[in-house]
């Protein structure tokens, strides 16, 4: 089907459904053009706004700002936002009831959550203007890497545990509808890799989406069959893109490749454009500070979500800001890549490579963890370490176990421990799935 008549199917079923995205990808399309005063300009009005519905609103908020003598009102420049505390990942699930905003109805909040990288989940609520606005933005940073509504994009992402719109009938639609092809990236075995190859090759996608570790997969097995699988450009997220894996993965695809730092918290926090000097920080969305005197933490203010407002949130990443304008023209701010986030691969009793982030799903929405970890001791002994907060139910052993033999091996064995605290590193941070095999 021609490009033309899918990117009308879409236009068509976002309108049907009352879906701002495109509306919001339109003026999005404008604003990142606008000088860098203007930009920030736009930027300050939509936190000012935001922190003014914080402080009518939110309970947390109210308090925070009442105890700082904080007015958001009064607020005149992005530096007036230090006045306020860091919010922690550890906070969110002592003060998720109250920074709620009350009003919301319920059939409006979207649950979501994450396992976080300290091993610590983290659940919260978006709203649908959010989500929607999102959406514009991965729309937006896919046309700067060649691609556009409806052309071919192949995902090496995900799993069977999180996603659930790419199954069934309804899934094999939509896939259809946006021209998706869907891969599993946290069970990867020879013949996932191979099929995903092969559709590849026969369907040319203008964009190849992955976890960085996944797509290194792709890649490695994509040389053993002697042979390039060009697509139009390659986007690798999640995790770190190494100098290195950037080479081989623009030399097998025969493409360009791009950079994606985000979060689930916050979705894209910055893309790399065409240029390719450093990272672009999606201003419109996300407000992105340096943390003073913390080398280089990153702090992030979404501007989006007014549902369950973060301000000044503590991602536990760590980047540097770049100075001048970028040669591409956009007035957004740039960040160098973040450094130090890297997934882990474990390899199950039957040699099948199992995705760190696999576990780390399973902990989604998980009531009662505060903390985990999942440690490989030998070839099939796992030991998940969880520190336990109120509601945890020792259901949750059975369901873990059920779902690991089921989507990642039969053969593992699991051991259940529990613990006051989990052990962290002088930076603060673990890594929450890992292998500690004696060779």
């Amino acid at each position: 089907m021609i490009k033309p008549i899918r990117r009308l199917l879409t236009w068509g079923h976002y309108r049907v459904r009352g879906n701002r995205t495109l509306d919001y990808l339109r003026e999005i399309e404008r604003s990142q053009w606008l000088p860098r005063e203007q930009v920030l300009a736009l930027q300050l009005a939509k936190l000012k706004r935001l922190l003014v519905h914080c402080g009518n609103r939110i309970p947390h908020y109210k308090e925070t700002f009442a105890k700082t003598g904080f007015d958001p009102a009064g607020v005149h420049s992005i530096d007036d936002l230090r006045r306020l505390p860091v919010l922690d990942r550890e906070e969110i699930p002592v003060q998720a009831a109250r920074m709620v905003d009350p009003e919301t109805p319920a059939a409006a909040r979207v649950a979501n959550a994450t396992g976080g990288s300290g091993g610590n989940p983290v659940r919260f609520y978006q709203d649908r203007a959010f989500q929607q606005m999102k959406m514009a933005n991965i729309y937006r940073n896919f046309r700067w890497c060649g691609w556009d509504i409806g052309e071919r994009q192949a995902f090496l992402w995900g799993a069977d545990v999180d996603s659930y719109e790419h199954k069934g009938i309804a899934g094999a639609l939509r896939d259809w509808l946006y021209n998706v092809e869907f891969a599993n990236a946290f069970g990867i075995d020879q013949g996932a890799l191979d099929d995903l190859l092969d559709r590849i090759a026969a369907r040319s996608p203008r964009l190849l989406v992955g976890y960085s570790s996944s797509l290194h997969e792709l890649e490695e097995r994509a040389r053993q069959r002697g042979r390039t699988f060009p697509v139009g450009a390659v986007v690798s997220s999640a995790e770190v893109l190494t100098p290195d894996l950037r080479r081989r993965l623009g030399e097998t695809f025969a493409a360009p490749v791009f950079d994606r730092y985000g979060a689930r918290e916050v979705s894209t926090i910055a893309f790399e454009c065409p240029s390719h000097e450093g990272l672009h920080t999606i201003d419109e969305a996300n407000l992105v500070e340096i943390e003073p005197g913390s080398d280089g933490n990153l702090l992030v203010t979404n501007l989006n979500n007014f549902t369950m407002p973060l301000v000044r949130y503590r991602l536990g990443d760590r980047a540097a800001a770049m100075n001048g304008t970028c040669p591409c023209g956009r007035g957004l701010g740039r960040i160098q890549p973040v450094k130090g986030r890297i997934g882990d691969y474990l390899v199950s009793p039957s040699g099948r490579k199992v995705h760190s982030e696999f576990f780390t799903h399973l902990f989604y929405n998980s009531q009662g963890v505060r903390q985990f970890e999942v440690v490989q001791v030998s070839a099939a002994d796992l030991v998940v370490r969880i520190v336990k907060a109120p509601g945890y139910s020792l259901e949750f052993e059975t369901d873990f176990t059920r779902v690991v033999r089921e989507h990642a091996d039969a053969a593992f064995r699991l051991r259940f421990e529990y613990h006051e605290e989990l052990k962290r590193s002088a930076s603060g941070k673990h890594r929450f799935v890992r292998r500690e095999i004696a060779e």
